[in-house]
């Protein structure tokens, strides 16, 4: 009994913190399942927050249209929006990385982190192999005969800079770090849009601090 108790220990144990996945990424099977709920609230704090700033930008640059009267998805409205305001979100340097963010986060919402030809963005996620190639990989794990994204802590963390970053270029975008006088030199509604594009910048990146932070407390 108490060898068959040993045996399920370390069934256990290397279940948890043991590479459970083919090739050469180690990643452990807990650590992946953690990764995978880590990057879609990345991605939930990033959209929301794009959208809040759509609202000001509407208040702070006097827009006569909303956001949703344009064509194509969330993102891709919102950066057409902003260029109403001669805002280019495309141009920000974590632009790229926070695009690839959101092919990794659709593989995990809508096809379960499998790799197949289901999956619409089959090739956009291979080709994500070689540039995150120390943090994210694509293959089978053990008992499997599936494809699935293999996704380490540091890739999440990559993340969350690439979103701080990211606010903190929009920010500079709006012209809300600029100096400025109150009073007759500008509104008091573009006094508050700037206020409140700080607080919400504030209040992204500090969510995402708390959920990556949680995660990691339970490991």
């Amino acid at each position: 009994a108490e060898r068959h108790e040993l045996k399920v220990d370390k069934e256990l144990f290397e279940l948890k913190y043991v590479n459970n996945f083919q090739g050469d990424l180690k990643c452990s099977q807990i650590e992946n399942t953690a990764s995978y709920s880590i990057i879609p609230s990345c991605y939930m704090i990033y959209e929301t927050n794009l959208v809040e700033f759509a609202k000001i930008a509407r208040n702070y640059f006097s827009l006569n249209l909303k956001y949703s009267d344009l064509s194509g998805g969330k993102i891709e409205r919102i950066k057409k929006y902003l260029k109403l305001a001669d805002i280019n979100i495309s141009k920000i340097k974590s632009w790229n990385s926070l695009i690839d963010l959101e092919v990794i986060r659709d593989c995990i919402i809508h096809n379960e982190g499998k790799v197949n030809i289901t999956f619409k963005k089959i090739n956009s996620l291979e080709s994500l192999k070689s540039k995150y190639s120390k943090h994210f990989s694509i293959n089978k794990p053990l008992h499997e005969n599936e494809k699935y994204l293999i996704i380490k802590f540091s890739m999440c963390e990559s993340f969350l800079n690439h979103l701080q970053s990211f606010f903190d270029d929009l920010i500079e975008l709006f012209g809300l770090n600029k100096d400025f006088l109150a009073g007759a030199d500008v509104s008091e509604q573009k006094l508050k849009e700037r206020v409140r594009a700080k607080e919400e910048y504030e209040k992204a990146v500090m969510k995402a601090r708390e959920i990556y932070d949680r995660r990691m407390k339970f490991l």
